[in-house]
């Protein structure tokens, strides 16, 4: 699903930056998700979120590295 429209960044590649390392907006604007029209800050939020409050090999805290 598409989550953010301005950068084309689906529900896979917020999460694949999440799981790189990415825990807060600026950090997904830098890997080139969000920051544009700011429709998409909600959801980003929650997602971020959601990744956090749970404990999953997905979810290794690692240097965000590369923009999506």
């Amino acid at each position: 699903m598409i989550v953010c429209n301005c950068r084309g960044a689906s529900d896979r590649d917020v999460r694949r930056v999440i799981d790189a390392g990415a825990g807060c907006l600026t950090e997904l604007e830098q890997a080139g998700i969000g920051g544009d029209c700011r429709c998409c800050e909600d959801m980003l939020r929650d997602m971020i979120e959601a990744c956090a409050a749970r404990p999953c090999a997905g979810c290794v805290r690692k240097p965000l590295a590369t923009a999506v």
